[in-house]
Order: structure tokens, then sequence, then C-alpha cells
């Protein structure tokens, strides 16, 4: 059975009056309507949230009330509640879709909400490829924070590997860049540990670049996978995650499975 619509307007009305009436849709709009309607499942697609929001840049706000929040890129995680959220606020990060392949060729940098088939799209007329989603239509945020297989994992281990840089929304709002040398942590951390940093915006990433530390990609309901990578490396993502946003905002109001605080 489909979830009722919220009859809560008064979220939606007072992000609309912070962010601007086009970033915010209300329940019964036609983007409200395309955007629960693109979810890969059913499962999804049957959850009604308050309101969807639709960024246009990495800026969030701290200002409001304190609520449950979903965050989707491609929306094809398949069971309900990975990336949509019952009377809460879905974050729709599918307009953060831009890609662009430095002139050298060796890095692409895309837009969490960026799809692989219109990476692949972009990169083949150019000679190139990434380790990448093996299904149109799948965002390259959400299946970088699982891990990622790809159709070049036997040569270039897992999706992801082959990132360079994150830029990140923390929890505080500050935009901050995570890579080998910058916020070392938080770059191993956001590389399988979840949902439980921040906001992915962006990804820099090129072909070849290894890391052997790998995570799971997928958590099925009867799964613990953050308690799989062991004591010493749960310890790691915890101090990470205390870091980044003490209060815990992204493990205790984003729901999920593939969380911390079920390690």
């Amino acid at each position: 059975m489909p979830h009722p619509p919220c009859p809560n307007n008064g979220i939606a009305i007072a992000l609309a009056s912070v962010l601007g009436d086009d970033k915010v849709a209300h329940p019964g709009s036609p983007a409200y309507q395309n955007s629960v309607a693109s979810y890969y499942s059913v499962q999804q697609a049957t959850i009604r949230p308050a309101c969807v929001v639709f960024p246009r840049t990495a800026t969030l706000t701290k200002e409001g009330p304190s609520i449950a929040f979903g965050v989707r890129s491609g929306g094809h995680t398949g069971w309900a509640g990975a990336s949509n959220i019952a009377g809460g606020v879905t974050l729709d990060l599918t307009g953060l879709n831009d890609i662009e392949v430095t002139q050298e060729g060796t890095i692409v940098r895309v837009g969490t909400g960026a799809t692989w088939d219109a990476m692949y799209q972009k990169l083949h007329p150019l000679g190139r490829t990434v380790a990448g989603g093996r299904v149109a239509g799948v965002g390259a945020g959400g299946l970088t924070l699982g891990g990622g297989i790809s159709h070049l994992s036997p040569q270039r281990g897992w999706k992801c590997d082959t990132v360079l840089n994150f830029q990140v929304v923390l929890s505080d709002g500050q935009v901050v860049n995570a890579n080998a040398d910058e916020n070392a942590d938080l770059f191993f951390a956001l590389r399988g540990g979840g949902g439980n940093f921040g906001i992915i915006e962006k990804e820099a990433r090129a072909l070849g670049a290894y890391d052997p530390f790998v995570f799971l990609s997928y958590a099925m309901p009867d799964q613990n996978p953050i308690a799989s990578y062991g004591e010493e490396n749960v310890r790691r993502l915890v101090a990470v995650r205390d870091r980044v946003d003490p209060a815990g905002m992204f493990t205790k109001q984003v729901p999920g499975r593939h969380k911390i605080h079920n390690a």
C-alpha cells in the first residue's frame, strides 16, 4: 500500500521562504511527483516526504527545526527509506549533475547527481572511461559511499578506489575538500563509509588510482557492513564522524542500514 501524502506543509513553506519556491516542491506539485516517481524501486517511490528540496549549489542552511531527511543522487537503492523519507525532507541532488573532463583528459570532475550512463557518453568520444557503475541511471554519489562495484573492478579495484577528491557539505554547512592531503581521515571514511559524515557535492576521479582499503558495497536488512570492517576501522570511522559531525546528525537523522551506530 502506498504511504499517504504527508499533510504537514509547514516544513515546505518554511524551507521555501529561505531557499526560494523554485527549489522546494510541495506534495502534489509536478516537481514533487516527478521526483518521487523517478526512484528505481516501488518501495522507494511509494514513500511521501513532506517536501522535496532541489539544491543547485553546495550551500546548506543550518536554520530551522531539527528534522529527519533523506538524500538521493540517482535513487537506485531498492529498499524503502534508502534515499527517501516519509514525512521528512528529501534532498534531490539530481540537479548537481555536471561532468567536467580536465584538458589533459586524466581527471573527470562529476556532480553527485550525475548518472553513469551520462558519464560514459561524455567520456567515450574522448577515448576515456572510468571505473563506475554497471547500470544506467545509477547516481555517482550513492554508489561511491557504498564502495561501488565496476566492470573494471578486477583491474582498478572498487569504484571508491578511483576517487581523488571529494567536495563535501558538513553538518555545520561548511564545504570542504577531502583527499589524500586535506582532511585525509574524512577521505578515508567517505570511500565506503556510507552517509555518516556529510553530503557529497562533487567528486574528482581518475583511472588507476588505487587504495588497498576496500569496503562492502551493499547493505541488506540482515547485514551490518560497517561492523564487518573490523574494530580498528570502525574506530577510525567513529573518530572521523565525531570530528566532522559531533552531534551525529547524519548518523541519527538520516535513516539507513549502512550506519555507524549499528556497528
